[in-house]
């Protein structure tokens, strides 16, 4: 136990002092009125109750942020479950596709965005270039409020390479005497998959939703980078 504590010390030092000291930080600072220059002025709770009951934008903001995360986790979970399913099947050049998918995930964030941003420019944009093709009218992706959450949370179902990685991990790790089980009572690959497989898979699928949540409800890169570019 010594050494278990002696080992976790370096991690608990980066936690604090990354994490917790910040956060309490910028706690302090919520009650203060300070715009950033000059000195603080302490302004105790008003800036909560301000925030809570006067604030035009509070309740809007946090309708926003449920629908983006509520998008972009139904999306990735669905998508990566698909294509990791697709993946771990005995398919050529297997591993090839598993680094094309999962290569989103490590691109740098600001050419991510900057190309996304691009392919949603209304005028010039390749989407609507395709849609022209078919005789649609331009669609506002990032410029109508309609368009613009799932427009970002298709950013964030692209970038889910790494939900994909870690179904994969998952799939290869359900005993394979369940699915010659299955296979051996006449069960097709639906039913072994739905009846055997994803049951097997609920401690993963429930680790994924729940990070995949905070990550969404935490969303700020996307919008930032995106309308910046």
């Amino acid at each position: 136990a010594r050494t278990a504590y002696l080992c976790l010390i370096p991690s608990i030092i980066g936690l604090v002092v990354l994490t917790y000291i910040p956060l309490a930080a910028v706690f302090g600072l919520s009650l203060f009125r300070w715009e950033g220059v000059g000195v603080p002025q302490w302004a105790g709770l008003k800036n909560y109750v301000r925030l809570f009951s006067r604030d035009p934008y509070f309740k809007d903001a946090i309708c926003a942020t449920v629908y983006f995360a509520f998008l972009s986790v139904v999306g990735s979970m669905v998508y990566s479950l698909f294509v990791a399913l697709l993946l771990n099947r005995k398919i050529p050049a297997r591993g090839f596709f598993r680094a094309l998918f999962y290569l989103p995930y490590v691109l740098p964030a600001m050419a991510v965005y900057i190309g996304w941003s691009w392919l949603y420019e209304t005028n010039f944009g390749l989407f609507n270039y395709l849609l022209s093709l078919v005789g649609i009218k331009k669609v506002m992706f990032i410029g109508s409020s309609k368009m613009v959450i799932p427009s970002l949370a298709l950013i964030t179902v692209w970038l889910s390479g790494n939900l994909i990685v870690i179904f994969l991990a998952g799939f290869q790790n359900v005993p394979r005497i369940y699915m010659e089980a299955a296979e051996t009572d006449g069960a097709n690959a639906w039913q072994t998959t739905m009846k055997v497989t994803i049951p097997l898979m609920r401690p993963i699928l429930i680790y994924v939703m729940v990070t995949s949540i905070i990550g969404g409800l935490q969303m700020f890169d996307e919008s930032k980078l995106v309308f910046t570019s």
